[in-house]
């Protein structure tokens, strides 16, 4: 036996895969979900696109709840390895991109300490330039004078 569907919570296709609803009808149960919010077996019959015959059939077949059906057991230990699993997916790439940032930033380090050094060996070649001129203009004027 499949499992009812929750009338709160179905999708326009599952709403659609029910005995008896159509499109028209799915539509008619999402706007009726959003003006009235939570949907019950009182009001339901309020939704006029939809026959009060078609909406007992539908609750005697046990077609539709409208409660979140409880999953079994089974399908609870599933579930939970299935989260771990992806908890320990993410926690492993967090961690990759960790090691990841850890060495693209040890590389821009690396690349702005050589950018760093090359502007000092620039620099100190420039200071020296500017000494050997300043020190041959002295000499040139000492001997002017």
């Amino acid at each position: 036996m499949t499992e009812p569907v929750n009338i709160n919570t179905a999708t326009f296709l599952q709403l659609k895969s029910l005995k008896g609803i159509g499109e028209a009808k799915a539509n008619a149960i999402l706007r009726a979900r959003e003006e009235k919010g939570t949907l019950t077996e009182d009001n339901i019959f309020d939704i006029t696109e939809i026959s009060s015959t078609l909406w007992a059939s539908l609750l005697k077949d046990n077609l539709i709840t409208f409660k979140a059906v409880k999953p079994s057991g089974e399908d609870l230990a599933s579930t939970v390895a299935l989260l771990r699993d992806k908890i320990s997916s993410i926690e492993k790439d967090r961690s990759d991109m960790v090691v990841s940032f850890q060495l693209q930033a040890d590389q821009m380090r690396e690349k702005n300490l050589a950018i760093l050094e090359q502007q000092r060996c620039r620099i100190t070649r420039e200071l020296d330039e500017d000494r050997r001129l300043i020190l041959k203009l002295y000499r040139h004027c000492h001997i002017i004078t």
